[in-house]
């Protein structure tokens, strides 16, 4: 698309009026910088648009608590390098929507509350995604570890994995092509998104849903995520059954970021050996802070992060580069959470 197109693009939207009406969001804001900047540096794209790369990088860790000035968003679209941005999403990120939906939102905040309950299990998947790129860009990446585009060889390896008609874009995958001896040579990492489980409990609880009822339906979702997941990644299975050799040079990870979800996952997966290197790494949406001395404050807030290799056949075992990471909660934790924040609601 040429300049002039975008230009007049970029025109015909203004005339749309956006206005503010969602929290700005700065992982899906990242996202859309890390798709602009194409093959440049990030400092490289903040110069094209006028800025100082400490703005970029300010969005990359997500602190900035206001929208992003709209001459900015304007010019992140005409510096796009990817051709796959929009003035539409940009605003939407941005928090801004046009008005006419602002004014139909105002007329049933029942859609309103939908559209940011998506865009929330989105951004978990985003978040979770951008986190694990990141510990493997600074622990491996200079020495075993390679990112690949979601090429062709990505492709490639997908096909192996999913099913046909996988959802499985881009934004879903990660690639890496791995240097390290006794290693799998290509890591392929499916993120899935969120099955809302963290929303409807919310929901069920404004409700006035009682502990037990709560429980059970909670148990039901949650058996429900589990059978999901074996059906979205049957393909992967049967494959690792009938032809194993398909994935002999490949380890593929399953990211959640419902912990729930990955625990009942992996209870299912206990009694199933595998012939392949195929592991469920979750991510937990909820940082904690890291009050540990010489911790700047800026970065008290840590993820937790646990990934199980599924048991193979021949019972051999790779390394994961998770060994260190703030394991879960476990479910006794959760449990004992959970009891303390009802007692605290009938008391009040």
């Amino acid at each position: 698309m040429t300049e002039k197109e975008l230009q007049e693009i970029l025109e015909e939207e203004k005339k749309k009026n956006y206005q503010p009406v969602l929290k700005h969001d700065n992982a899906m804001l990242a996202k859309w910088l890390m798709i602009g900047k194409g093959d440049r540096t990030m400092a490289q794209y903040a110069a094209a648009c006028g800025v100082s790369p400490s703005t970029f990088s300010r969005v990359m860790q997500s602190k900035p608590k206001k929208p992003l000035p709209l001459e900015l968003i304007e010019k992140i679209l005409l510096n796009d390098a990817s051709d796959r941005l929009t003035y539409r999403e940009l605003m939407r990120a941005n928090g801004y929507l046009p008005m006419a939906q602002r004014e139909k939102y105002r007329d049933d905040p029942s859609m309103l509350a939908s559209w940011q309950e998506d865009d929330r299990r989105t951004n978990e998947m985003i978040v979770a995604k951008n986190l694990l790129y990141e510990k493997v860009r600074r622990n491996c990446m200079s020495k075993d570890y390679e990112r690949l585009p979601v090429g062709e060889e990505g492709r490639m390896l997908s096909k192996f994995a999913l099913r046909e008609d996988s959802c499985y874009g881009p934004r879903h995958r990660l690639v890496f092509k791995i240097m390290e001896d006794g290693m799998p040579r290509w890591w392929l990492l499916c993120f899935r998104e969120p099955r809302g489980l963290r929303d409807d409990v919310e929901r069920w609880k404004k409700n006035g849903v009682s502990s037990d009822e709560l429980k059970e339906k909670k148990e039901r979702r949650v058996k429900s995520g589990a059978f999901d997941f074996v059906e979205e990644f049957l393909r992967l299975f049967l494959k690792d059954a009938w032809e194993p050799e398909a994935l002999q040079d490949v380890k593929v990870s399953i990211v959640f970021t419902e912990p729930e979800i990955y625990r009942a996952c992996l209870e299912m997966m206990k009694q199933v050996k595998l012939h392949s290197w195929i592991s469920l790494i979750c991510v937990d949406p909820d940082p904690v802070r890291d009050e540990s001395d010489g911790i700047p404050e800026e970065k008290r807030e840590v993820y937790r992060i646990e990934e199980t290799l599924l048991e193979r056949e021949d019972g051999e075992t790779v390394r994961s580069i998770f060994e260190d990471e703030l394991p879960l909660k476990s479910p006794a934790d959760s449990e004992e959470d959970e009891e303390e924040i009802i007692e605290i609601e009938d008391t009040n």
